[in-house]
């Protein structure tokens, strides 16, 4: 999908991956937030967020500036040309919407994968492992 995704984009003359624009999205709608609050919101590490963050500086759709709480902070938003391309696009994403509900309507896969990002969050997948393993299993007398 994310390839669809990113082929669409380049016919409207967009260079950056789909994989940036959920950042995005959250810098529009939340205002200007930090690396931590950008990773937690998207389930992604601070590693992950801080090298898309790069991209995005570079490209120029967000700036940075600095937490006024906490100086050793720095928070990131959408510039004017990152503004301006998320209003420009969006017709774009709606379409891509679209095209996404037409595909949940003939495929239930798609609800499926949502239960388990739900069960997901409710329990992590080492959780439901660990409660099967009847033993913690000693490790040091283990050739590696």
């Amino acid at each position: 999908m994310y390839d669809g995704v990113d082929a669409v984009d380049r016919d409207h003359g967009i260079a950056l991956s789909s994989s940036c624009f959920a950042a995005m999205f959250l810098l529009r709608d939340g205002g200007r937030l930090g690396i931590s609050e950008l990773g937690h919101e998207l389930g992604q590490s601070h590693s992950a967020v801080s090298q898309m963050s790069r991209k995005l500086l570079a490209a120029k759709v967000v700036r940075e500036w600095p937490d006024r709480k906490d100086n050793r902070r720095r928070l990131l938003g959408l510039s004017p040309k990152g503004g301006a391309m998320m209003k420009r696009l969006a017709p774009v994403w709606s379409a891509i919407m679209s095209a996404v509900e037409e595909m949940k309507a003939t495929s239930p896969l798609s609800d499926a994968l949502t239960q388990i990002d739900r069960e997901f969050a409710a329990r992590s997948f080492s959780q439901r492992i660990n409660v099967r393993i009847p033993l913690k299993v000693n490790t040091d007398s283990m050739p590696l």
